[in-house]
């Protein structure tokens, strides 16, 4: 029958050694300002394609007359304001109605205002 502790011994010395070379590879890439600058170059470059693949899509989705993300929130928020005004206009025409009916002792049902979804967005993001 096989040892076990003497395959554990070695396959702990092989992860030590592992464990050990990788470090020692790692610091001298962190050390090697060539390697250092390669890094940054790939970031900004990284950063900077993908700011003109936004910019491309934008454009492509404008040419074929596809709504973007932040021409819909720009719609939404303009539909909220318009019930946020057609609410208040029913609310005035509701007491102006109350006033007129004095006389009538029956309460008037009042017309509750309908939750809205949360669209998961800052009101402040949409308007950026």
């Amino acid at each position: 029958m096989k040892n076990p502790n003497g395959t554990r011994q070695i396959l702990g010395d092989i992860l030590q050694h592992y464990s050990t070379r990788t470090s020692e590879v790692v610091s001298s890439l962190l050390n090697n300002e060539k390697f250092i600058q390669s890094v940054q170059r790939v970031l900004v470059a990284s950063l900077e394609f993908r700011d003109l693949l936004q910019k491309s899509i934008q454009t492509a989705l404008e040419q074929v007359n596809v709504p973007t993300r932040t021409d819909i929130e720009h719609l939404l928020e303009g539909q909220r304001a318009l019930e946020d005004r057609l609410y208040a206009l029913e609310e005035t025409l509701e007491r102006i109605e109350a006033r007129l009916s004095d006389h009538d002792d029956r309460p008037k049902p009042r017309r509750v205002r309908p939750a809205r979804a949360a669209s998961g967005h800052n009101e402040e993001e949409n308007r950026a």
